[in-house]
């Protein structure tokens, strides 16, 4: 989704990591533990193990969810900043098309 993002950023020297959620791309389907608290354990798994302190962390669509329970699961350690994209996360504003807060 991002191959285009990716090689303009590390023309500029950032440092880009994709993340192939469960049951995304080519990865599993898996049959239990399909939930947001386990993919934001992912993410977290995927930070440690590759030591990343003051990350940007990117959220499109599901992977918005994603992030945002990450950024409270695991009280935002190693994010600097969160950018949420087009993320299929709940509407916390209540609007008149939205009264549900």
């Amino acid at each position: 989704m991002f191959e285009y993002q990716f090689i303009e950023l590390s023309k500029h020297g950032y440092r880009c990591i994709g993340i192939d959620l469960r049951g995304f791309g080519d990865s599993d389907k898996p049959w239990n533990g399909y939930n947001y608290d386990t993919m934001a354990d992912d993410v977290n798994a995927i930070l440690n193990a590759l030591d990343i302190e003051n990350a940007t962390l990117v959220g499109f669509s599901i992977g918005g969810a994603i992030s945002i329970r990450y950024m409270t699961r695991h009280n935002g350690t190693h994010i600097h900043k969160l950018a949420l994209l087009a993320a299929a996360a709940p509407c916390l504003t209540k609007r008149p098309d939205f009264p549900m807060v």
